[in-house]
């Protein structure tokens, strides 16, 4: 975890965050909802949503609490051709 929520002593003078280590351990958990609605046999239309709620240091990296957010929301659409 520390690769994505860990601050150097490098990037913290960069930032301006404080240098902060993440340890190991539970990153977040996650729900999701997905939709296909059939056009036709070959066309098709998708559309989700994933909502991932952060954890433990992840959650207390100064990444996150001083510049983001402990909920995360992924959402999408597309269009499926099948042949």
């Amino acid at each position: 975890m520390n690769t994505y929520f860990g601050i150097s002593p490098i990037d913290a003078l960069a930032s301006g965050l404080p240098v902060y280590r993440a340890g190991d351990g539970l990153r977040d958990v996650r729900g999701w909802a997905a939709a296909l609605l059939h056009l036709s046999p070959q066309w098709h239309l998708a559309a989700g949503v994933l909502y991932a709620r952060l954890l433990g240091d992840a959650a207390d990296s100064p990444i996150v609490a001083d510049r983001g957010s402990r909920d995360q929301w992924v959402y999408g659409m597309g269009a499926i051709y099948a042949w």
